[in-house]
């Protein structure tokens, strides 16, 4: 960095602590909306899924990335995370309506605009911490700039869990259970105004924790604004007075500033967080009255996003991150996004048209109208090739679920998402969350009931495809989900794209010449399944080959099998990758049999993040302890791997599949062969090693949650 880029930095740094952060002007206030919550259907909600999740939300407990559904307060009591714990609550007392409390928390130089908020909350409220990590315990400070938040790691701290609760997933939830709620009606819109009014009090504008990511931002403004538009349209008591709307609009001015002054660009390499700050800028910019300014913003988020999409997704659709988990980030980013393109305010669209882009000094360029990959002028004509490659990424996503309406997981799962609408998950007792999972063991539960929510089920996602195709084809998840779908259907103004395309281009018959005399170590095995039926698993057996991403999937009636060939994400990076090339997930008769451990965690504990995505930790072919991509010690490598594994198909058939995996001077191939009553893998090797299968012993099914998982038996294995 140059010196006067340092300086510069350094000059802002000093301006944020030495006068308030927050915008000086007003903002016109929001009226644009783009959700009819009349086009909503909220039928397939459990009202007894509705009751658990709002009473949680309104006594604010939530269960954030594993926490179990505890209270993040000041006051509440960290249970510490893998033997770290921290005290750091802060001793506020009472919590008075003119904000002097704030005293204790918020920098001098903001305490006068942040009791100014503080007063305008309505009624007996307890503040929420947003800055603490109710696991470890440790939390971050709202006195020291954002840009000092992310330069030191404490042990068993997780700057994930003050950004999971401050991106207000909840928040529309709330809004669309308040729909059929009329009698809790109004204490939600109450609620939802209380905790809105709450966090801008407590967090000024580049202070803290929660202005340290841009991804942050982005989905945490767009999680606003999706709740205040369907809050505003069940307030027929004018609790969303004035005052509020004028704060609220220069907060969501101020999350827009931010991210146009942040944005996560890198001109070799861009990911699912530049995504997310175009994705939130479109929806800031959609929202915010007309200004030349935010026209700037809305043409710019609008390039970028299609520019991404061809960039983020290979042309099989495959998300290039190599992660199914961050697909479906990045799908939800693209598809709403996109909804929203078409679905724009006819005045937005107009701004569009006379947007001055000299006035866009950011990189990168602002391009003029005219070189843009949508037709402004003419109703917002959309190419054919974005049509195609959105249709692909919404086919991977069908195409990795499971009967069990779960995805394969292969590469890092944060659990990230862009909104969360429809609860997926199970309601289950306490006692069987405490027997299910092993984080749980330690934190007391006070309810009987416990809401487990289903990371790994994407037919949300899914529905959301259904409701911006004309087609069929996603048509079964939209039925399960239809909330999602009319949401979208609402959003797009029911502008459906045209586009089928039942099937990628088969290439089965691929065959290349291999030798397997020239390897001298092998291992044969036989997967069997427990129940043995007259239908064999060869039944309307197909092969579906994602050859630009090198991933495959075989499915029939009675047998599904993902078998992960992809190379390092992020063009080689390997950011959100593991060490499991050639590892594979199958299930027999609706139950999985193998599958991939997950990742757990990021940052708190590296050796946790690292044996995670391990070779020993996958079920692959093991030498010894050398990895197949090397990353580097400390918290600098968690997020990279070397690029030094590379994986071949040598041979594809309707029930056959040959791969080769070469890396440190190994040479691995395996086959997997589809017989009517099992599955035969063959393993070779020039060197001597192992076949894992399950051979890990935590499992992870989201992002801080933990399984005890048992090694299998041999009534699926048999060694041959």
């Amino acid at each position: 960095m140059f010196p006067f880029t340092k300086l510069i930095r350094l000059f802002k740094k000093l301006k944020d602590l030495t006068s308030d952060t927050r915008e000086k002007q007003h903002i016109p206030l929001i009226k644009n909306s783009y959700i009819n919550i009349e086009d909503l259907n909220i039928s397939k909600l459990d009202n007894k899924i509705i009751s658990y999740l709002c009473k949680m939300y309104m006594d604010h407990r939530f269960d954030l990335l594993g926490s179990g559904w505890v209270r993040n307060s000041y006051d509440s009591n960290s249970f510490g995370f893998e033997n770290y714990l921290y005290i750091k609550n802060l001793e506020i007392g009472e919590f008075d309506k003119e904000g002097n409390w704030l005293e204790k928390l918020v920098h001098f130089r903001h305490l006068k605009r942040s009791k100014e908020v503080w007063k305008q909350i309505n009624g007996s409220y307890s503040p929420i911490d947003w800055q603490k990590d109710i696991k470890s315990g440790y939390r971050w400070s709202v006195r020291k700039s954002y840009k000092d938040q992310r330069n030191k790691y404490f042990p068993g701290a997780d700057l994930k869990m003050p950004w999971e609760i401050a991106r207000f997933y909840h928040l529309p939830q709330l809004a669309v259970f308040a729909i059929s709620s009329e009698k809790n009606r109004n204490k939600f819109i109450i609620e939802f105004r209380n905790q809105v009014l709450d966090f801008i009090s407590t967090n000024p504008p580049r202070m803290g924790v929660n202005w340290s990511s841009t991804m942050e931002v982005a989905i945490r403004a767009t999680n606003f604004l999706i709740a205040y538009d369907l809050f505003s349209q069940l307030d027929n008591e004018g609790i969303l007075d004035e005052n509020f709307r004028q704060i609220f609009a220069d907060s969501v001015y101020e999350h827009g500033k931010h991210i146009v002054n942040n944005l996560e660009y890198k001109k070799h390499l861009t990911s699912n967080h530049y995504l997310s700050n175009l994705a939130g800028l479109l929806f800031i910019s959609a929202y915010l009255g007309s200004k030349e300014e935010i026209s700037c913003w809305l043409l710019f988020s609008i390039q970028e996003i299609l520019n991404e999409l061809f960039k983020q997704f290979l042309p099989d659709g495959v998300n290039f991150e190599s992660s199914t988990s961050y697909h479906r980030l990045s799908s939800e980013l693209i598809i709403l996004s996109i909804s929203l393109i078409l679905g724009l305010e006819k005045e937005k669209k107009r701004d569009i048209l006379h947007c001055d882009i000299k006035k866009w000094r950011k990189k990168p360029d602002l391009k003029p109208i005219t070189e843009q990959k949508i037709n402004f002028e003419n109703n917002l004509d959309i190419d054919e090739e974005i049509i195609k490659r959105l249709f692909k990424i919404g086919k991977f996503i069908k195409d990795i679920t499971k009967s069990t309406n779960e995805i394969v997981q292969i590469g890092d799962n944060d659990n990230g998402r862009f909104l969360k609408l429809s609860p997926l998950g199970e309601l289950i007792t306490s006692e069987q969350a405490k027997s299910r999972y092993l984080h749980l063991k330690n934190i007391d539960l006070p309810f009987n009931e416990f809401w487990d929510e289903n990371i790994l089920d994407h037919t949300s996602t899914l529905a959301y495809f259904d409701g911006l195709f004309d087609s069929d084809y996603f048509f079964e998840f939209g039925d399960i989900n239809p909330l999602e779908k009319t949401f979208v259907e609402s959003i797009c103004k029911n502008q459906k794209l045209n586009h089928f395309e039942k099937s990628l281009p088969k290439r089965t018959g691929v065959k290349n010449i291999f030798h397997l005399d020239r390897y001298r170590y092998k291992k044969e095995f036989e997967l069997k399944p427990k129940v043995t039926k007259k239908m064999p698993l060869t039944h309307n057996l197909d092969v579906i080959g994602y050859f630009h991403s090198n991933f495959y999937i075989f499915r029939s009636t009675r047998l599904f099998l993902a078998i992960n060939a992809m190379a390092n994400g992020q063009n080689g990076n390997g950011g959100h990758c593991h060490n499991d090339k050639l590892s594979f997930e199958l299930n027999f008769d609706g139950e999985d049999i193998i599958v991939d451990p997950g990742t757990y965690v990021y940052t708190p504990v590296s050796t946790l993040r690292n044996l995670f995505r391990s070779v020993k930790y996958h079920n692959t072919m093991v030498v010894r302890d050398v990895e197949q991509n090397k990353w580097k010690d400390g918290i600098k490598g968690l997020f990279s791997l070397s690029n030094d594994a590379a994986c071949d198909v040598l041979k594809l058939d309707y029930n056959y599949a040959a791969f080769q995996l070469t890396y440190n001077k190994i040479k691995q191939i395996r086959i997997f062969e589809i017989k009517e009553d099992k599955i035969v893998i063959k393993d070779y090797s020039n060197v001597e090693f192992e076949s894992f299968f399950n051979y890990f012993i935590l499992y992870s099914n989201g992002y801080g949650k933990l399984i005890n998982m048992k090694i299998p038996d041999d009534q699926y294995i048999k060694h041959g």
